[in-house]
C-alpha cells in the first residue's frame, strides 16, 4: 500500500517538517535489522506520508563491555512517493525525526 492509497487525497507536498509524535509512532512501528559493518537499517512506514521506507542510519555507540550502548540517530523520510515541490535531487516527503536504537552488549 502506497501513501497514496492511505491518504485518500492528493499527495502531500514535499516540507522538511517534524513533530513530536513522528518518533513515537516510528518507535512503535519500525523494525531494525543490523546488518555487517555496523550498520543498522531501519524499515516501516513513515510517521508522515505513510509510504514504506528502509532508510539506513549508524550504529549504536558502545560505552561500556556490559552496559546498555545508545545510538541517537536522525532518520528521515527516503521513498520514492510523488510529493508535489520536492527538489530534483531528493527522495521523501521531507519528514525527519530522532530515534535512540539501544541494544544490551555483553
Amino acid at each position: 500500500m502506497t501513501s497514496q492509497d492511505r491518504q485518500a487525497g492528493p499527495p502531500l507536498p514535499f516540507r522538511r517538517v517534524t513533530e513530536a509524535g513522528y518518533a513515537d509512532t516510528a518507535a512503535r512501528t519500525f523494525a531494525v535489522d543490523r546488518g555487517p559493518g555496523g550498520v543498522v537499517r531501519l524499515s516501516g512506514p513513515c510517521p508522515r506520508c505513510g509510504a514504506w521506507i528502509s532508510p539506513p542510519a549508524v550504529a549504536e555507540t558502545v560505552r561500556s563491555r556490559e552496559t546498555t550502548a545508545h545510538g541517537h540517530v536522525t532518520v528521515v523520510c527516503d521513498c520514492d512517493e510523488p510529493h508535489p515541490h520536492r527538489p530534483a535531487n531528493r527522495t521523501g516527503c521531507g519528514a525527519y525525526w530522532n530515534l535512540t536504537i539501544e541494544e544490551v552488549r555483553r
